[in-house]
């Protein structure tokens, strides 16, 4: 799993890296946060042979926020 907060990235460069990130890894789980203007960005990727057992989305709405 690689998990990292980031600054000054838009959301599509997010996207971008997060692709990068899941095709460098083989097997795993991606996440990625920012802060932007007082707000969050939570970005997740979780590699194909996964995909039957984590749902990315679902690893969003399950970390926590403060």
């Amino acid at each position: 799993m690689i998990s990292a907060e980031i600054d000054n990235v838009e959301r599509d460069t997010m996207r971008q890296l997060v692709d990068s990130l899941r095709q460098k890894l083989g097997s795993g789980v991606v996440v990625l946060g920012a802060a932007d203007d007082g707000k969050v960005a939570l970005l997740a990727g979780v590699t194909k042979d996964l995909i039957p057992k984590l749902h990315a989305g679902k690893i969003i709405q399950a970390t926590p926020r403060k």
